[in-house]
């Protein structure tokens, strides 16, 4: 009797192991991601609503291909625009055995409550920004982090 629940609980044992090593792993890149987007949205709240629009590439905020409007384009604080920081952070290095390259990428645009009109001119005083990390996990199924947050033109101290 003793042999037969010892081998019960040996069987049970042994299924639940895999299980468990594949839930850390899913946890630990859950919360790479998080962790990465988090110093991306400390990264862009450092560089200020000035910076938003022409120095994120030289603050070495996002990838050099960044397709953010220039500040003189989005004086208004009405234009959007994207970028990656894929290569910049070494994303790959960071989500090691999965099926594919992570990305990381980053969008503006406008925070549309924050919009004032004089006349037909709308004026943005509060840009967002969306960070997003992507990932495949160790079964080759995608995964996705992201988070927002809001850069005022006028920060409160």
């Amino acid at each position: 009797m003793a042999l037969i629940i010892f081998t019960v609980m040996a069987l049970l044992t042994a299924a639940v192991v895999p299980i468990s090593a594949r839930s850390v792993r899913y946890g630990n890149d859950y919360t790479q991601a998080a962790t990465l987007a988090m110093h991306k949205v400390n990264q862009v709240q450092e560089a200020g609503y000035a910076n938003i629009n022409k120095n994120l590439t030289s603050l070495g905020v996002v990838d050099s291909n960044a397709t953010l409007p220039s500040a003189t384009t989005n004086a208004l604080g009405g234009a959007s625009g994207a970028s990656t920081f894929t290569t910049k952070d070494s994303l790959a290095t960071y989500f090691v055995g999965g099926a594919s390259a992570p990305a990381g990428n980053l969008s503006i645009a406008p925070y549309l409550p924050s919009g004032v009109t004089v006349g037909s001119v709308t004026t943005y005083s509060v840009i967002q920004v969306t960070i997003e990390v992507k990932w495949r996990d160790v079964r080759g199924r995608s995964q996705n982090y992201f988070t927002k947050t809001l850069i005022s033109k006028n920060p409160i101290l």
